[in-house]
């Protein structure tokens, strides 16, 4: 259990910008009311040698569809144990489950600066998963009810076309 009031999630084989903690801190700091802040990144390869540019939309609940799970964030830890924490019954996508039942309330913030480096390598645990439509585990996981809520939703609203974004969730 974290032992501070905020928490950031890092991928093991991923990297933050050396100031990325400091200036989401600054957004927490501005705004008592914030949950979540999550940052644009930069998609690198196993070396890290440079993809591609992965700027974030603003962050709104009608947002949440592209958004899939972003990286960097951080979350206040009271936040995130009102709404369970981390699905630890979950193999994969507990971070996703957290970042959706947190941001479906609103309470989040983009900070469009490039302050994470995630390297994509076939590797993976996201490469590796179940599309979310046929996992086992969606019928419990957070990171796919709310987005396919969201998305029913929408959907209704803008007279059936189609919101889904294959590429912030892994549906087929």
């Amino acid at each position: 259990m974290a032992n501070g009031d905020f928490i950031g999630h890092l991928d093991d084989d991923d990297m933050l910008h050396p100031e990325a903690i400091g200036n989401l801190m600054k957004e927490f700091r501005k705004n008592e009311n914030l949950e979540l802040v999550y940052s644009d990144y930069i998609k690198t390869d196993v070396y890290g040698n440079f993809i591609s540019m992965q700027p974030g939309p603003d962050f709104s609940i009608e947002n949440l569809p592209k958004l899939g799970f972003r990286h960097f964030c951080m979350y206040r830890k009271h936040a995130a144990t009102s709404v369970g924490g981390f699905n630890e019954k979950l193999p994969h996508c507990s971070d996703g489950d957290l970042f959706m039942k947190l941001a479906i309330r609103g309470r989040c913030k983009r900070v469009p600066e490039y302050l994470y480096l995630y390297r994509s390598h076939t590797t993976n645990i996201g490469h590796r998963r179940p599309k979310c439509n046929v996992c086992n585990f969606s019928g419990v996981c957070n990171y796919y009810i709310i987005w396919k809520r969201i998305c029913e939703t929408l959907k209704s609203e803008k007279d059936g076309k189609k919101c889904y974004n294959n590429r912030a969730l892994r549906v087929e």
